[in-house]
């Protein structure tokens, strides 16, 4: 077996609950006790059992929240007969400064006087004592930070308790006196397992799981939606001075299930629309709305250029894609796609794959945009009924012999009108063209007659009001039959506002052009 599996099996089950479930925290036990001393324990606790008086335990150091049950005590016993779990429960639990086992700083912490056992370790001056007291130092900054999480939001204190521990960590490692300590350790246990284990294995691979610690409590806090939390205990850790590329591997191994669950989601929303392609558009709305959270959670501790972010935030927004597709395809729901299709390229994190979406939207966008009629936004056009805007542009005129040359570009633009729009806007020609028509002809008539009266003024009158009557006509039945306020939502017709944009007018010929 090589030295790097060894050393990493020590570190194995090193987790969030790396101190509530320490051996030495349940049992009460300290970390010099015997083997006696555990048979001794393991015999009390049977005995209560039979008894029906069995009562929680626990370190008086360090108290637990809630006192161990029974199950508790004796999976802890029996990881105390365990050497190498033994040696990990020890190397995460208070050591005595003094080989007797007496000292103030542990007496100070059965107290719960933090801060007098804080200042018993620091003024410890040199030789094992030091660095026994740089190590507990950690272990309790460690442990606190550990316990305070269970106490409410993410705060301050929180913050400063975890500032502390990877400090307090990082001068362990410095700390040349304690590591033969540990190696005395592994050797007193001689255990086959430890054969190939060094402190210097486990000096080297301790920032590692340390970090791993603050990695899994900042995923777990983002899949509960404490983006705050999450981002608080990546941001400490970035701040602790140990590697970025060793946190990096931590992040990469803590998000590993939310990157799963977002591939999953991703090829089983693509599965299902390949089954029922009618159904792609709600399964992309459904693989959107279930991937959002964990990919907020995942931007919270991940780089935004991080690949495992970005190939997520991809699966997710092509897939969303390719459902979509598959669905306005066969149903032609084309305001439907757009929305998703939208949606989709917000959630995309590469240009080749904005790309691909943008090129999707654009051809689903045109067909939205040809599938009814602009006019009343409701039926779908007819092609026979479309509507024809004559455009005209780059007017230019030449002075030559005889008088001016007129030259121009023109264009006849189609606008979807349903059959019925059509029917309604040609009705509306006849009838105001045929009133001011009409009328206007009842009133030259009456023109004529005034004249031929000798009324000469009142003939006069006769022709204006002929003229403003065929005018109005004209006027109310709007260009081409269309009701003014209609014509003018054309300028509106994406078409015809790039032409606008780009200088060309209304009409196929230029105003006072024969």
């Amino acid at each position: 077996m090589s030295t790097d599996t060894d050393a990493g099996m020590f570190f194995a089950e090193a987790g969030p609950d790396l101190y509530a479930q320490n051996a030495f925290r349940v049992t009460g036990l300290a970390v010099t006790a015997t083997a006696r001393d555990i048979r001794k324990h393991s015999e009390q606790q049977r005995v209560q059992a039979r008894l029906g008086t069995a009562s929680g335990s626990g370190s008086p150091l360090l108290p637990l929240p809630e006192p161990p049950d029974q199950n508790a005590v004796e999976e802890a016993l029996q990881r105390l007969r365990d050497p190498v779990r033994r040696l990990e429960d020890e190397f995460f639990w208070f050591w005595p400064m003094d080989r007797s086992g007496r000292d103030d700083a542990l007496d100070a912490l059965r107290r719960g006087d933090f801060a007098a056992a804080e200042a018993a370790w620091r003024a410890a001056d040199g030789g094992r004592a030091a660095a026994v007291a740089v190590h507990n130092l950690a272990v309790l900054a460690h442990a606190r930070a550990l316990d305070a999480r269970r106490g409410g939001p993410f705060d301050d204190e929180q913050g400063r308790l975890w500032t502390a521990a990877y400090a307090s960590w990082r001068q362990l490692l410095t700390e040349a006196t304690f590591w033969p300590l540990l190696d005395a350790r592994i050797a007193d246990l001689n255990d086959p397992r430890l054969a190939n284990v060094t402190s210097a294995d486990l000096r080297r691979d301790l920032p590692g799981a340390l970090l791993s610690i603050s990695a899994r409590l900042a995923a777990e806090s983002a899949r509960d939606g404490q983006r705050r939390t999450a981002a608080a205990h990546i941001g400490i850790a970035r701040r602790s001075g140990f590697d970025g590329a060793v946190l990096d591997d931590a992040v990469r191994a803590a998000v590993a299930p939310d990157t799963a669950l977002v591939r999953s989601l991703a090829d089983n929303a693509l599965r299902a629309a390949q089954a029922d392609v009618s159904r792609g558009a709600e399964e992309a709305r459904r693989l959107l709305d279930q991937a959002e959270p964990v990919l907020h959670g995942l931007v919270e501790l991940l780089p935004a250029d991080h690949p495992l972010l970005q190939g997520a935030r991809d699966d997710v927004a092509g897939s969303a894609m390719r459902c979509v597709v598959m669905h306005v395809n066969d149903t032609k729901d084309y305001g439907t796609a757009v929305a998703l299709l939208e949606r989709a390229r917000a959630g995309a994190a590469t240009d080749a794959t904005r790309t691909r979406i943008e090129e999707n939207l654009t051809t689903v966008r045109n067909n939205l945009t040809y599938s009814r009629c602009w006019f009343c936004k409701e039926r779908p056009y007819d092609e026979p009924s479309t509507f024809k805007q004559g455009m005209h542009s780059n007017v230019q005129r030449q002075y030559v012999a005889g008088g001016t040359r007129t030259t121009w570009q023109k264009k006849t633009l189609e606008i979807p009108r349903c059959a019925a729009c059509k029917a309604r806007h040609d009705n509306n020609k006849r009838t105001s063209l045929g009133f001011g028509c009409g009328g206007a002809v009842v009133l030259l008539g009456l023109a004529v007659a005034f004249f031929a009266s000798g009324i000469p003024l009142g003939g006069v009158i006769m022709i204006g009001v002929a003229i403003a009557a065929g005018f109005l006509g004209t006027h109310f039945s709007g260009k081409y039959g269309i009701p003014n306020e209609e014509h003018r939502t054309i300028e509106e017709f994406e078409p015809v506002r790039e032409h606008i944009r780009a200088g060309w007018k209304y009409g196929e010929k230029p105003p006072g052009v024969s």
